[in-house]
């Protein structure tokens, strides 16, 4: 199968224009904060200005572009009528047929691929402190498998709020000695652990209900691992700067 590129624009009228300001604006807001993480990681300041780029406005605008990885056929048995006439009167006789269901699993560009690859980078900030980022993620990853909730037509559900105050709270709390890698830790936590608990471990979960399309990382703007990231940005910085 070739890949394949799945353009979403869930949002269409007034509330296309009303939910592109408020996400513009975000961007607009995390950029600054992006650049201040980028640049204590030792990045230059034209690749701060990259990475921060890619976090905040690059994100935003693939939000709508997933692209297709594996295609699932999957065999299901749904009932189906036969039709026979006799003297022009129509009976039906009800019968089970098995169907092919085929369901297209993406990954979304700007809420998965992007902020992955810039958790990628910021690892090499961490150095010894590795096993704490670890326990970090985990503890989001198993706060998102058993907050979200899947629903049938809509797919993963989970409060966008939930996965950046936990990541934001455990990131306080393993390093709490070393402040200036809180931001760090609870946007890599925030974001592996939101992909990994809530989208990739309910995935089987997913499947079952034969959907047409399923991705990773959400289908449009504000979709849960793009704003999770920059919220734990926000509320990590809101978080250090009150206890300096």
């Amino acid at each position: 199968m070739g890949k394949r590129i799945l353009i979403f624009l869930p949002f269409r009228g007034v509330s296309a224009l009303v939910y592109g300001l408020m996400a513009v604006l975000m961007a607009f807001i995390s950029f600054n904060y992006f650049l201040t993480l980028f640049r204590f990681a030792s990045f230059s300041y034209a690749q701060s200005i990259l990475a921060a780029s890619l976090a905040s406005f690059v994100s935003l605008m693939a939000s709508p572009l997933n692209l297709v990885v594996k295609e699932v056929n999957r065999k299901v048995i749904a009932p189906a009528v036969d039709t026979v006439y006799i003297f022009g009167i129509p009976i039906y006789f009800p019968r089970l047929q098995v169907s092919l269901f085929q369901t297209l699993i993406a990954i979304n560009l700007g809420g998965a691929l992007i902020p992955a690859l810039l958790s990628g980078i910021l690892f090499q900030v961490f150095q010894d402190t590795y096993p704490l980022l670890i326990l970090d993620i985990l503890v989001v990853t198993l706060a998102s498998k058993y907050l979200a909730r899947v629903v049938d037509g809509v797919g993963i559900v989970m409060s966008p709020i939930i996965p950046p105050l936990i990541s934001t709270l455990v990131a306080f709390l393993t390093f709490d000695g070393h402040s200036s890698l809180i931001p760090a830790a609870a946007y890599i936590s925030g974001v592996l652990g939101t992909l990994i608990g809530a989208d990739l471990l309910n995935m089987p979960r997913v499947l079952k209900a034969s959907p047409q399309v399923v991705s990773i990382g959400g289908a449009g703007t504000f979709d849960g691992i793009y704003l999770t990231g920059i919220l734990a940005i926000l509320f990590s910085y809101a978080v250090v700067n009150s206890f300096r």
